[in-house]
């Protein structure tokens, strides 16, 4: 996944009790820790940036009846990004002698590919024509439009986009090596020995494509992946 970066954790409400002050920075340094935690849990890369509060006038310290041994948080929701409430616990001699709840708004960016310009449908892309930015997250990573600079250098446009256009995986199409009527070498491996034989293409295929091959010696059609513009190996 691309990396995440966490940017400013605003703390919005608290509630109150009596007694001994607890800072609204104090739980707003316990939250942002918390949240990154479960966001490392989750395999994503955290890189924290500044942390502060919303309007730190409208923030009224937490009364405790007593000291505490520590403060305990739990994210109420399973959503890292956007409003995010928290239970606050406070523990003295392992008992919960307190608890509120907080709601925290959580910044976060994440890195995604955009086109310069103008591209038309069927153009090979090049290193020049995409640009990589930070892009705020306001909800949930959408992973399944997620894609790498590896995943678009060298693929054909399926249709023709615009200038800052976000580069997705359903505009990009894979760019055929082999195509109906090639010629080829047909391998075949087995236990560590490799066969060959000529054949010619049924269909056009990429690398890695799985493709339909005639074995020009035994007139037999066979399944083959695409290994490189001049050879397939059947798949068994």
């Amino acid at each position: 996944m691309n990396n995440l970066r966490i940017g400013r954790l605003f703390i919005l409400s608290c509630l109150f009790c009596v007694h001994l002050p607890v800072q609204a920075s104090t739980l707003q340094k316990y939250s942002v820790a918390t949240l990154e935690r479960m966001i490392r849990k989750q395999a994503q890369t955290v890189l924290p940036e500044s942390v502060s509060l919303l309007d730190i006038q409208k923030i009224q310290p937490v009364m405790l009846e007593s000291s505490v041994d520590e403060i305990n948080l739990k994210p109420l929701s399973k959503r890292l990004y956007g409003q995010v409430p928290m239970l606050v616990s406070f523990i003295k001699n392992g008992q919960v002698i307190q608890e509120m709840q907080i709601v925290c708004v959580l910044e976060a960016y994440e890195q995604q590919w955009f086109f310069k310009r103008r591209l038309e449908q069927g153009r090979i892309i090049q290193d020049e024509d995409v640009i990589e930015k930070q892009v705020q997250v306001k909800y949930q990573p959408d992973v399944k439009n997620e894609v790498s600079v590896h995943d678009i250098l060298g693929k054909k446009l399926k249709k023709s986009v615009q200038a800052n256009e976000r580069v997705t995986p359903f505009l990009l199409d894979k760019v055929p090596v082999v195509m109906p009527q090639d010629l080829v070498k047909i391998i075949l491996i087995k236990n560590q020995v490799v066969a060959s034989v000529p054949g010619q293409i049924s269909q056009a295929g990429a690398v890695g494509d799985k493709v339909y091959v005639l074995n020009t010696l035994s007139k037999k059609t066979m399944l083959a992946k695409v290994i490189n513009s001049s050879t397939v190996e059947v798949i068994q």
